[in-house]
């Protein structure tokens, strides 16, 4: 796992330190987790009014989209589908910011929602993307 010497050592103390970054009312993509872990994570997303979607209850992994389409707006992204079988595409408001109109209108085609969020301080630092963020915390 990155950043272990910062971190911790066991999943759950890596956990309660990412958890931090989490904002007042929110969206967090929560994939399976040990139980201590979805703990930590309910409990923080319910003192910041934040909204949880949990692999399994919410939503379950379609796949992986990497191609050169992807790598052309700046990295990874991540097909997710809810329990409607909606599918949605989750990514940085750095990669949204870099499609092309038309690549946003050809992707809104095939998704419900391009969801987003402003990972700038871990593109900055390192650490990770949307995709992995998705599945590092699992």
């Amino acid at each position: 796992m990155d950043h272990m010497n910062f971190l911790g050592k066991n999943l759950l103390k890596i956990a309660s330190e990412k958890i931090g970054i989490l904002k007042e009312k929110s969206l967090i993509v929560l994939s399976k987790q040990e139980k201590s872990v979805r703990q930590l994570i309910r409990n923080e997303v319910k003192k910041k009014q934040a909204t949880l979607f949990e692999e399994g209850i919410n939503w379950k992994i379609a796949k992986v989209l990497k191609n050169s389409f992807i790598l052309d707006f700046c990295g990874n992204a991540i097909e997710l589908r809810n329990q409607d079988d909606e599918k949605f595409l989750i990514m940085s408001s750095r990669a949204k910011e870099a499609l092309h109109a038309s690549q946003e209108e050809f992707l809104l085609n095939h998704f419900k929602e391009i969801i987003h969020a402003d990972l700038s301080t871990i593109e900055l630092y390192g650490g990770g993307s949307a995709r992995c963020m998705v599945t590092e915390l699992m």
